[in-house]
């Protein structure tokens, strides 16, 4: 849950945290990682088994609307599980909002997929 509201917050605030090509397309690799694939821990982490880096598709124009909902929805909720639905509300309406995107992060996941296999960080097994 923490990783996915770190993505979601770095996906709607790119002047911050999406500056670089490579930092920008990350977040939104990983919120799509998060939403589409939820249990996979290998490609949300995407390390090739190879080590060679996935280059970082040029940086695209950034969205005039980034979703509806903001980080006041998730700071609303009054007990765990309230928090981790409102926290995955606002990540799949980040998500939709970032729909004109879609493209350039499926691009990305087939380079990631087509690197080779991937292994997750000794940190994270």
């Amino acid at each position: 849950m923490h990783n996915m509201l770190v993505d979601v917050y770095a996906v709607q605030h790119p002047e911050e945290y999406g500056v670089s090509p490579k930092s920008y397309i990350r977040h939104l690799y990983a919120l799509g990682i998060l939403i589409e694939f939820p249990n996979d821990q290998r490609l949300y982490w995407a390390t090739p088994q190879s080590g060679k880096p996935v280059p970082a598709p040029p940086k695209p124009d950034l969205l005039a609307s980034r979703g509806a909902l903001t980080i006041a929805h998730a700071l609303a909720a009054n007990d765990d599980a309230a928090y981790q639905r409102a926290v995955r509300e606002w990540a799949e309406d980040v998500w939709r909002a970032y729909a004109p995107q879609h493209g350039i992060y499926r691009r990305y996941l087939a380079a990631v997929r087509a690197a080779g296999p991937l292994v997750l960080p000794s940190r994270i097994r």
